[in-house]
């Protein structure tokens, strides 16, 4: 009895030091039972509590979220804080409230970002002054993250989300369209209507998107983040497809766009990779019999659209170059064929022509008739059947008649011209 109470009190005593631990570790900003981002990994460590989850992903610039894994111990970098259900886990951001830090403005070549805990995010100030937000989106993001020398856009902000007051703006009603090196290159108005709340920002992206060449061609589909060909995320000219209304007709006009037979499924959410670009195309309504995905009803205009938003194929086996090979060897055959029948035709029309020999002795063979007769005739004068002298006579009576008819019209120049034009 004494040591069941023994091994009790031990018990308790290591459980409640292993809750201490874990309550030590969890921060006021902090969510348990909470995954961000979840399918989306930047980076992965073993590590043996929270706060050290968190300082990992202080050394990255791309991470802005953790989740940690209490019974495997494993510490997942996130960009993002999508949030979902996960028991067992704890997430936070890289940063909490209560360590506010004081950067300095990232400012280059006349376009600054301020008020971020971090240097790749703020509100936009050009010429030092705040860019108002009517209008803007991820493609005028695009354009400042580009030229502050960041690869893309992981998100953009409205209404002084970095608490930026202004009573005057240096830009309003900036259109961008994407490709652009400086915001200012951008159509966009110098006077604005905009209160003092009004300031768009941005979250620049260290993460690089690969594309190969061709990839960004004008209406080239491709896909990128799958580890097999014909799956990942959906590009169309170089940039994402948003995944609004994205369903599998959609999906089965891209694969067969990039020469496959049809799609196993179509997904969404940015299950192969976060974005850093604005969108291409959104809200894609194909029917299925569309050639190319231009064809489909669709909008190029990106709202609601964010990096979490990439619409993705998984397309079904290449299909066989069937029609590349119709294409050459049918042809190619009939072409043959053509050209040997006027061949023939030309040989045929230059012997007529020049009186071939070869001609006449062809025509001269239809009168050779002779042997056969003659062998019909012998064969009846002797056939034991046949003993009447007098019909045997009438037989030969007849023979000769049409022997002697037969050698007539070969030596008539008429029958002979007629058989040559034969």
């Amino acid at each position: 009895m004494m040591i069941l109470l023994l091994w009790t009190v031990v018990l308790f005593i290591s459980l409640s030091g292993s809750d201490a631990r874990l309550v030590d570790t969890i921060d006021s900003c902090f969510k348990e039972n909470t995954v961000y981002n979840h399918g989306h990994v930047l980076a992965e460590k073993s590590i043996e509590t929270v706060a050290e989850c968190q300082r990992f992903c202080k050394l990255f610039l791309a991470c802005t979220h953790f989740s940690f894994y209490h019974q495997s111990r494993m510490c997942y970098l996130r960009q993002g804080n999508k949030a979902e259900y996960k028991a067992g886990t704890t997430s936070g951001p890289k940063y909490c409230v209560k360590e506010t830090v004081q950067v300095q403005p990232n400012c280059t070549e006349g376009i600054c970002l301020r008020g971020g805990n971090q240097v790749h995010e703020g509100d936009v100030f050009v010429e030092g002054l705040p860019v108002c937000d009517d209008s803007w989106g991820l493609r005028e993001g695009t354009v400042a993250c580009r030229q502050l020398g960041y690869p893309g856009v992981s998100e953009v902000t409205v209404r002084s989300d970095y608490k930026t007051q202004a009573t005057n703006y240096s830009m309003d009603d900036v259109h961008c369209l994407g490709n652009e090196t400086n915001l200012l290159d951008c159509h966009h108005k110098k006077s604005n209507n905009c209160d003092k709340s009004e300031a768009a920002g941005v979250v620049c992206t260290a993460l690089s998107v690969h594309l190969p060449e061709r990839c960004y061609q004008p209406k080239a589909v491709c896909v990128s983040g799958g580890f097999e060909e014909g799956k990942g995320n959906l590009y169309y000219g170089g940039q994402p497809v948003c995944d609004n209304g994205f369903d599998v007709l959609d999906a089965f006009v891209a694969c067969r766009s990039m020469g496959f037979i049809g799609v196993k499924n179509a997904t969404r959410g940015s299950r192969f990779g976060l974005g850093n670009s604005y969108f291409a195309l959104s809200n894609l309504d194909c029917r299925g019999h569309e050639g190319s995905l231009e064809e489909c009803m669709h909008s190029t205009r990106s709202a609601g659209c964010t990096q979490y938003s990439l619409a993705g194929v998984i397309c079904s086996e290449k299909a066989e170059p069937i029609v590349e090979q119709n294409s050459i060897i049918y042809p190619l055959i009939i072409g043959i064929g053509l050209l040997s029948a006027a061949v023939i035709m030309l040989i045929i029309f230059i012997l007529v022509r020049n009186d071939s020999p070869l001609l006449k002795k062809l025509g001269s063979y239809s009168v050779n008739t002779v042997p056969i007769i003659r062998m019909t005739r012998r064969r009846l004068s002797t056939d034991t059947l046949v003993r009447n002298e007098e019909i045997t006579e009438a037989v030969n009576s007849v023979y000769d008649a049409m022997h002697n008819q037969n050698v007539s019209n070969t030596h008539d120049p008429m029958h002979t011209q007629n058989i040559n034009n034969v």
